[in-house]
């Protein structure tokens, strides 16, 4: 009688081992499920390379109100990315110089085009922005040899 109660009890003992052994596996994979859910979604790894990528050069930031930002992008938590020296163009017209008002209409004006460091805005701000992630249509790097890498790496 002694021998099949043993006999039940092993057969009991590696049927509940088993049952572990399969929760854990079971529990692993949805561990592992999870975490590419959230890297998917949240796009943790390749921001985290992009970010590394980023923040040795000079971007270019195309927002989606269609202003361009220039300065050293990187992460700043998730959703959102920071600007740091930031800089943007400004346009103007002036009249030419070199022609007159003429009876046909109005002379034709001359389009300038400004390189302005954000913290030499009247309010002085400081020189970072933070940009929500959804404000970005896409970034580019800058050559060094951009003529706005060079004012901005000349400081003027």
């Amino acid at each position: 009688m002694e021998s099949s109660e043993n006999m039940t009890c092993q057969k009991k003992c590696c049927t509940d081992g088993a049952r572990r052994a399969v929760k854990k596996v079971l529990c692993i994979i949805l561990v592992v499920a999870v975490l590419v859910w959230i890297d998917a979604n949240f796009n943790i790894l390749s921001s985290s390379r992009a970010n590394k990528q980023a923040h040795t050069r000079l971007q270019a930031v195309f927002l989606t109100n269609g202003q361009v930002y220039f300065g050293t992008l990187s992460r700043h938590g998730i959703g959102y990315w920071r600007l740091d020296n930031t800089h943007y163009l400004q346009v103007s017209k002036t009249p030419s110089l070199l022609s007159l008002e003429t009876l046909d209409g109005p002379a034709p004006q001359e389009t300038r085009t400004t390189l302005l460091k954000l913290s030499d805005d009247m309010h002085q701000p400081e020189g970072t922005i933070i940009i929500p992630a959804t404000n970005i249509l896409f970034w580019q790097n800058l050559q060094n040899s951009s003529p706005v890498a060079q004012a901005i790496i000349s400081g003027k």
